[in-house]
């Protein structure tokens, strides 16, 4: 029977159980939150930048079931192509939501300057570097992945007048101009919409929301 000498011993436990104990903390430790958004942009070619770094091109991420993910949080999204004026837009991501984002990018007019290319910001290893520098967007990563289609719907809201703030559990969305419908990925359940106007009478209704169907609302708010 072979022994442990009586100084060897405690050391071979413990190290035993630092072992244990940081194998058991990676098992308990939770994914970081992400939030995806749909980018339905035109031209479909336009290049697009989350805090600097290039993520592909719009036609990666304006499918039904393309998505680009961001982790959660404020990030700047910025829209680029030659010819064309470069949008750039602070947005918050909420964890665990999906964003449709629309906009049709204007051309430069007749002499007007084209804005240098977006570049990568410089690797900051400090503890408040953006959560994007040095993990997910070093290099232009693939296409986000599709998410199943049982777990997306849409919500499609038309609202007069125009110019009305809609509220989907509590997020801000800004209709397009013209009077056309906003289109909204949603999680397939139960959804909270309130739909406001100054001057005007509110709508609120609880719209439930199924996996690959589209639930449209026209609303007509009045005095």
């Amino acid at each position: 029977m072979s022994r442990l000498s009586g100084t060897r011993a405690p050391s071979t436990i413990l190290l035993c159980a630092a072992l244990v104990g940081l194998c058991a903390s990676d098992a308990l430790a939770e994914p970081p939150a992400t939030a995806t958004a749909r980018i339905q942009v035109k031209p479909h070619t336009a290049e697009v930048y989350v805090d600097g770094f290039l993520v592909g091109t719009v036609d990666s991420f304006d499918g039904f079931l393309q998505r680009l993910e961001v982790p959660a949080g404020e990030h700047e999204l910025i829209l680029y192509l030659e010819g064309y004026k470069t949008v750039r837009q602070k947005m918050l991501f909420a964890p665990e939501t999906a964003v449709a984002i629309k906009y049709q990018l204007q051309p430069l007019a007749p002499g007007e300057a084209q804005e240098p290319r977006p570049e990568a910001p410089k690797h900051d290893p400090s503890p408040g570097a953006s959560p994007l520098e040095g993990s997910w967007f070093d290099e232009p990563p693939p296409a986000a992945p599709a998410h199943p289609a049982s777990e997306f719907g849409r919500l499609a809201v038309r609202v007069q007048p125009a110019g009305a703030t809609i509220l989907v559990d509590g997020q801000k969305w800004t209709p397009p101009e013209g009077g056309d419908p906003i289109t909204i990925d949603l999680r397939e359940g139960t959804h909270e919409i309130e739909i406001t106007s100054e001057g005007l009478s509110t709508f609120r209704k609880s719209v439930r929301v199924r996996a690959g169907e589209t639930v449209s609302l026209n609303v007509s708010l009045v005095r």
